[in-house]
């Protein structure tokens, strides 16, 4: 099982400001499975995940502000 960075998450058609709110919820869902888990491998992917969700709705916050 592997994560590819870049996956497109899928918020496509929201507001923004609910994208970003829907970005960040699910990043937080990967932390907090990331730590839950005991296999290594899973714990990474979801940590590359929740990274990638993160930095997608700080791109987005960046934008609304600019």
């Amino acid at each position: 099982m592997r994560y590819t960075p870049g996956w497109p998450p899928a918020v496509d058609g929201l507001p923004p400001d609910q994208q970003i709110e829907a970005l960040s919820a699910q990043a937080e869902r990967c932390r907090r499975l990331a730590s839950a888990t005991y296999n290594r491998e899973v714990s990474e992917i979801l940590g590359s995940m929740g990274e990638e969700y993160q930095r997608t709705a700080e791109k987005l916050s960046k934008r609304r502000r600019s």
